[in-house]
C-alpha cells in the first residue's frame, strides 16, 4: 500500500512538474511581462521588409494576443506558487485541483497564440512567409545548440 501511494505522489509531482513546463512554454518568450509588441514588429519590419500597413496590423493583433492572456498569465504566476507550497503539504486533491486548472489556462493561451500568429501569417506574403519560417528554423537551431551545451555536451 506505502509503495502505492509512494508511486501515486512520485506521478502527481511529475504530472505537475509536466504542466508547469506545458505553462512556460505556452507563455513563451512572447508572454511575460517585458514583452513589447512594437518591438517585436520593428524586429520583424526588419527582417521581413514589412510595409507600414502590414506593421501596424501585426502590432494590433499581438498587442490585442497580450491584453487578452495577461490575466491568464498572472493566474498561472499564482498557480505556481500554490503548487510550490504543495512541496512542504502535499494534498492530493489541491494539486490535482491546481494541475487542471494549469492545463485549462495552458490551452487557453497556446490557442491564442496560435491564433496571433496564424493572423500574422496571414498578413504577410508568400516571400515574407518563406522568410519567417527561416528565421523560425535557426532560432530553433540556436535553442538546439545552447540546450546542448547546457547538458554538458
Amino acid at each position: 500500500m506505502n509503495k502505492r501511494i509512494n508511486s501515486l505522489l512520485g506521478a502527481s509531482a511529475l504530472g505537475v512538474s509536466l504542466l508547469i513546463g506545458a505553462a512556460a512554454w505556452s507563455m513563451g518568450p512572447a508572454g511575460g511581462e517585458d514583452y513589447d509588441p512594437a518591438h517585436k514588429v520593428a524586429h520583424l519590419a526588419d527582417r521581413l521588409g514589412l510595409d507600414e500597413d502590414q506593421q501596424n496590423s501585426i502590432e494590433a493583433l499581438m498587442t490585442a494576443g497580450q491584453e487578452l492572456g495577461s490575466v491568464d498569465r498572472e493566474r498561472l504566476k499564482e498557480l505556481k506558487e500554490s503548487l510550490q507550497a504543495q512541496v512542504e503539504d502535499f494534498d492530493p486533491g489541491a494539486t490535482q485541483q491546481l494541475a487542471d486548472e494549469i492545463g485549462e489556462i495552458t490551452t487557453r493561451l497556446t490557442y491564442q497564440r496560435t491564433s496571433t500568429r496564424a493572423q500574422v501569417h496571414a498578413i504577410l506574403t508568400p516571400e515574407q512567409r518563406t522568410q519567417l519560417e527561416a528565421l523560425h528554423e535557426q532560432r530553433g537551431e540556436r535553442r538546439s545548440k545552447w540546450r546542448q551545451r547546457g547538458d554538458g555536451n
